[in-house]
């Protein structure tokens, strides 16, 4: 874990990273999963993420440097540590890694294996056009098609915290990536009420919070239209 990551994830905290881990505890107590229902119906298989690739992700959050200052008792500049923007700089920079890190994992991590039949999917139009109203300053990527298939995870196929939590999670924990970066990651995610989500896990899971990590699947999409679940 990298000095600014484990500085971000010592200010989250305890009940949220208890509660994170106990979401990965739940899973690797049963095996660690390829697939996974979300509380949308939608079913993702999981794969490994790329260590490298992750590496080179983050690489490109530059860390902000902090300014210098003429320290009069030691007659010499200094990096001012407490600057008001720098400070400020560095809360976006920890959220862009946070980011950056949930956008590799659904990218690189999943795969797209079935939608409900009264649900759009990540090539149908219909939800873009629901977000264009609800965010109009939002700028949905409708190519490439694994950046359209990222977007839809992102604003329709997950609808609670815990399925952010389980996507982000597990197919990190499949790549050998450390419980705790792991854990730190999953509870930086606000909590449903924060989105004004349900915090209740929805009736008929049989995984941990709700998701089906071994079940029946809803009617399968394959790839007549282009899930988003092969392009990268």
């Amino acid at each position: 874990m990298t000095s600014e990551f484990a500085e971000a994830a010592a200010s989250i905290s305890a009940e949220a990273l208890a509660a994170a881990a106990r979401t990965i505890a739940a899973f690797q107590a049963e095996g660690m999963p390829h697939e996974v229902t979300l509380s949308s119906g939608v079913v993702l298989g999981l794969r490994p993420v790329p260590p490298f690739a992750l590496q080179e992700a983050l690489r490109q959050v530059r860390q902000p440097e902090p300014p210098m200052w003429l320290n009069p008792d030691k007659g010499r500049e200094e990096p001012n540590g407490s600057d008001p923007d720098y400070l400020a700089a560095i809360d976006r920079y920890v959220e862009t890694r946070l980011e950056t890190i949930a956008n590799v994992t659904m990218a690189l991590g999943t795969d797209l294996k079935s939608v409900p039949e009264d649900m759009p999917g990540p090539d149908d139009d219909v939800w873009i056009e629901e977000m264009e109203v609800a965010a109009p300053a939002l700028i949905i990527p409708r190519t490439p098609p694994r950046a359209r298939y990222v977007a839809w995870l992102r604003y329709r196929a997950m609808p609670r915290t815990n399925d952010i939590a389980v996507v982000a999670a597990l197919p990190l924990l499949l790549a050998g990536i450390s419980e705790g970066e792991v854990a730190a990651a999953m509870a930086s995610f606000p909590r449903d009420e924060e989105r004004g989500g349900d915090p209740e896990p929805p009736a008929g899971g049989n995984g941990e919070n709700g998701h089906r990590v071994r079940g029946a699947r809803p009617r399968a999409r394959g790839g007549d239209r282009g899930a988003g679940g092969s392009a990268v």
